[in-house]
């Protein structure tokens, strides 16, 4: 932020960190890493700003490589904490809710970012 002549001028990059810290409140309270059929035009729209500018602000932000890295983190935490908190629940119905459109995409991701596939998680928490 920089004041000048008696006007605060926000950065480029305030401006964006402070829209991404928003729209990252707004997937998270409203779950909508869930949506298996949430677009890009969707999110682009939720956050206000074109598909280039959308993009950059993921990479920027987030730490993810982009749109389906940034949703399928989400989906991980998501699911590591139905693990944990319903051990009654089928793995099934854990990717189904953390908005995995299928049962491979998720155990494999699974697996590469805790080593071990949910259901060996299951098993060891």
């Amino acid at each position: 932020m920089k004041l000048e002549k008696g006007v605060i001028r926000v950065t480029r990059d305030e401006a964006e960190a402070t829209r991404f810290a928003a729209f990252d409140r707004a997937v998270k309270q409203g779950r909508l890493y869930t949506q298996q059929g949430i677009t890009r035009e969707k999110l682009c729209e939720l956050m206000g700003v074109d598909r280039t500018t959308f993009s950059r602000i993921i990479r920027k932000y987030s730490g993810c490589q982009n749109m389906n890295d940034y949703l399928n983190q989400k989906r991980l935490r998501y699911a590591e904490q139905l693990l944990r908190q319903y051990p009654n629940y089928t793995i099934n119905a854990i990717m189904q809710d953390s908005g995995f459109a299928t049962k491979s995409t998720f155990t494999q991701l699974f697996k590469k970012v805790y080593g071990m596939t949910p259901s060996e998680f299951r098993n060891k928490t």
